[in-house]
């Protein structure tokens, strides 16, 4: 059978068909029987077109250099939330119970953390320990000042912002508001360094 003759009207054998092969037909590894005909494949019923080198290389390539794009920007996102918190954060927002603190106060507000530890400087510097719970949705904090009751709160962190809302000994928040008779405060902060 030449290259270019394809018979279209025969039935062609199946995997579990054991009747004789024809002459440019093989049975592959997994059973099914493949067809040679000239830079294409019949595997089956499916008929696989293998062009010339140059495309298949220049394929490959392409499909690489996708692939190298698509897992770098997997590695940006797959960040974890504990990296991202880490460093110097100023805080740009305060509201305490509805009540919104004046731009100026807000200024002296910063936030340090290191591992899972923060240190929360103002007028004093108040240290303690927290806990992520990425998997929640709002995202958890529990806040652990040093000698004090872990405080439940949410928050939410990008490479640039980190907000948190945190009850003060009440229910977690479930949403980032501190409206009035909430016990809750809201803080905006914007990544320092």
């Amino acid at each position: 059978m030449s290259n270019d003759q394809v018979p279209m009207t025969k039935e062609w054998p199946r995997a579990n068909d054991q009747g004789p092969l024809d002459e440019g037909t093989r049975r592959s590894p997994v059973g099914h029987w493949v067809l040679d005909i000239g830079d294409s494949l019949v595997l089956g019923h499916w008929k696989l077109v293998i062009l010339n080198k140059e495309f298949c290389m220049k394929t490959r390539i392409a499909l690489i250099l996708m692939a190298g794009l698509v897992l770098g920007a997997d590695t940006k996102e797959a960040k974890k939330d504990t990296d991202l918190v880490q460093g110097t954060w100023q805080a740009t927002e305060l509201v305490r119970n509805g009540e919104t603190v004046p731009k100026d106060e807000v200024a002296k507000f910063q936030l340090i953390i290191k591992g899972d530890k923060y240190v929360f400087k103002s007028d004093g510097d108040m240290e303690g320990t927290f806990k992520l719970d990425d998997a929640a949705k709002p995202k958890h904090i529990d806040v652990t000042p040093a000698g004090g009751e872990a405080l439940k709160g949410i928050y939410s962190v990008t490479d640039k912002e980190l907000k948190l809302c945190v009850a003060i000994g009440g229910d977690r928040p479930k949403e980032f508001a501190a409206k009035a008779d909430s016990g809750c405060i809201l803080m905006v902060m914007k990544k320092k360094d």
